[in-house]
C-alpha cells in the first residue's frame, strides 16, 4: 500500500476504471488549452488500464477539488525490459500553477524509483506536448532532460489508395491463429534497435489484442515462404483509426514490405469506414520509419517531447 498523498486544497486517491470518461474529460480540456481541439483516444487509455503488471491502485493518481470534479491525473507504467518506465501526467489549465503538476511528477517518480529496487540503468522518461512550456520547465527544475521528440501523424483515408504489388516471394494476409508467438518474435526483432524499451512483451501484446472491440482483422503480416518477416496492426476509435505498430524485420527491409503492410492496412480501414488514419512515430528513428510515413502521404499533427531521468541513486 502505497502512503497518503495530499495536495493542499484537493483530494488525491487512485484512479479506477470508472473513472475514465472524467479522465478522458480532462485530458481534453488539456489538448483544448494546449493544441486547440480534443486529440486523446479513450481507447488508448483503456488499453494502458489493462496492461498486465499496472496496478491503477499504485501506480496512478486522481487529484479531484471540492466539488469531486477531476483536475489533474497521473499515471506510471512499466518498461518492457523491467528497468525504465513512462509516465504521463495532465493538469486542467483552469487548476495550473496550483502545485498539482508537481505532486504528480514527484509521485511518479517515486512509484518508478519503487519499482525499480535500485537497477542501476534504470530511468523515468516523461511525454509532454513541445508547446508545454510550463511542463517543460516543471521536468527540467525536477532533473529531468529532453531526450527524444516524437511525431503524431495523421493523413485522410477519403481518396484512393493505391497498393503496390508485393515484392517476389512476398504475400501479405491476416493473421492467423496459432502464429501470435511468432508474430511477435518477428516485431521483436524489427524493434531490437529502437530506442527506448523496444516491442512490447508478448502478455502485454496479447492483452491489448483481447481488448473489447479490436479487430484480430486489422492484424496483417508479410510472409516469406514460411517466414513472418513483417507486421502492422491497426485500431479503429470514434475520431480516427489508429496504427499501432508497423515493423519489417531487418533482413528483409529495403524491399517496399513496409510501404505495402501500411497502404494495406489503410486500404482495410477504409473499408471499414475510416476517413482518417494516425499514428506516433519516434521521429530520430533509425530505420527511416519518418520517411517512409511522409511518402505515403502522412503529415505532422502534433509534436511531444520525451524526457529523462536517471532513477539511480
Amino acid at each position: 500500500m502505497r502512503a497518503a498523498a495530499t495536495v493542499p486544497g484537493y483530494r488525491v486517491g487512485p484512479a479506477t476504471p470508472g473513472d475514465l470518461d472524467a479522465i478522458v474529460e480532462l485530458f481534453d480540456a488539456y489538448d483544448v488549452w494546449n493544441f486547440g481541439q480534443p486529440d486523446t483516444v479513450r481507447e488508448h487509455l483503456e488499453a494502458d488500464f489493462d496492461l498486465p503488471g499496472f496496478d491503477p491502485a499504485l501506480d496512478s493518481w486522481l487529484v479531484t477539488d471540492s466539488v469531486r470534479a477531476v483536475v489533474g491525473f497521473a499515471y506510471v507504467l512499466g518498461g518492457h525490459g523491467g528497468d525504465s518506465h513512462d509516465a504521463f501526467a495532465r493538469v486542467h489549465p483552469s487548476h495550473h500553477g496550483r502545485g498539482i503538476g508537481a505532486f504528480l511528477v514527484d509521485a511518479a517518480e517515486g512509484r518508478a524509483r519503487q519499482r525499480v529496487g535500485g537497477a542501476p540503468e534504470a530511468r523515468l522518461w516523461n511525454s509532454i506536448s513541445a508547446t508545454d512550456l510550463q511542463a517543460a520547465d516543471l521536468l527540467c527544475g525536477r532533473g529531468f532532460l529532453p531526450v527524444r521528440h516524437c511525431w503524431h501523424m495523421e493523413r485522410s483515408l477519403s481518396e484512393g489508395l493505391p497498393i503496390p504489388e508485393p515484392p517476389a516471394g512476398i504475400e501479405v494476409r491476416a493473421l492467423q491463429a496459432g502464429e501470435e508467438l511468432q508474430v511477435h518474435a518477428a516485431m521483436e526483432e524489427s524493434f531490437a534497435e529502437h530506442w527506448g524499451t523496444g516491442a512490447p512483451t508478448f502478455e502485454e501484446w496479447r492483452a491489448f489484442m483481447d481488448a473489447p472491440g479490436f479487430d484480430l482483422g486489422l492484424v496483417l503480416v508479410a510472409v516469406d515462404g514460411d517466414e513472418i518477416v513483417g507486421e502492422v496492426d491497426s485500431m479503429g476509435t470514434p475520431d480516427a483509426a489508429w496504427v499501432n505498430v508497423l515493423g519489417v524485420r531487418p533482413a528483409w527491409r529495403g524491399r517496399g514490405i513496409g510501404t505495402l503492410l501500411l497502404l494495406r492496412a489503410f486500404a482495410d480501414l477504409a473499408g471499414r469506414g475510416h476517413r482518417g488514419v494516425r499514428l506516433n512515430v519516434d521521429a530520430g528513428n533509425e530505420t527511416g520509419a519518418t520517411r517512409l510515413y511522409e511518402r505515403v502521404g502522412m503529415t505532422v499533427r502534433r509534436e511531444w517531447l520525451v524526457y529523462e531521468k536517471l532513477l539511480a541513486g
